[in-house]
């Protein structure tokens, strides 16, 4: 027990009261226990750097993460990794971006390897492609921008990181565009109200996705169309 008037904690003042975390004082502390996979490993072409970088945090049994955690973890595989790469975690993150393999595999994985007594973590499955000659481009045929549901909110074109040099154009079905990108990406955020265009702006319908694209080994143009339906 703390003796009448020793506390170290800052007097009350109607809720504004901040304590000093200096020498752990006041803070409850979280011990990390095991590594977890922040952002998975995906598929990639042979002798391509992996994208995104694939990142690692450190939590306790809870989930919570050990800001105080520091130090390198290696990564492991049974597909032809060319280099052993390592991720070099500050306050309990850490990313890796240079995952590069040299041969095609597929259900393949990364493994965590470390000397801190941390319960390691193994990746979901990826796969390695030789060129892209096999790769299949996947047009999500349902756009659902209902920010509460965080389903399928904008649009999304499996496997579009494999052909970055495309044009995707949206148009309704009498054929009147609605709109166009050039080299486009996948959206990082759920939320249906996107930078470059509002997704909730859509009305209830059917439309039409029109994909052009380079295969990146021959160069030869490409052309992909899939019916989109919008529902809210």
């Amino acid at each position: 027990a703390t003796a009448a008037g020793n506390s170290s904690f800052a007097s009350a003042n109607a809720g504004g009261a901040a304590s000093s975390t200096s020498n752990n004082n006041n803070r409850i502390e979280v011990i990390g226990s095991k590594l977890n996979f922040v952002q998975e490993p995906s598929n990639t072409i042979v002798n391509e750097v992996m994208a995104p970088a694939v990142a690692m945090e450190a939590v306790d049994a809870n989930g919570n993460l050990d800001l105080d955690f520091s130090g390198s973890v290696k990564l492991i595989s049974l597909g032809s990794l060319s280099s052993n790469p390592t991720i070099s975690m500050t306050s309990g993150v850490g990313t890796s971006s240079d995952i590069v393999f040299f041969a095609a595999g597929t259900a393949l994985t990364l493994t965590t390897t470390n000397g801190f007594s941390l319960t390691n973590a193994t990746s979901a499955a990826f796969d390695i492609y030789d060129d892209t000659e096999g790769i299949e481009l996947v047009i999500n045929s349902f756009i659902t921008p209902n920010a509460a549901d965080d389903q399928n909110n904008v649009l999304y074109i499996e496997n579009i990181e494999f052909f970055p040099e495309n044009t995707v154009k949206l148009i309704d079905r009498w054929g009147v565009p609605i709109k166009s990108w050039t080299n486009f990406s996948n959206y990082g955020s759920s939320d249906p109200e996107q930078a470059d265009f509002d997704f909730s702006s859509l009305n209830i319908g059917n439309y039409i996705c029109i994909v052009e694209y380079k295969n990146s080994t021959g160069g030869d143009k490409k052309s992909q169309t899939q019916m989109i339906s919008v529902l809210k």
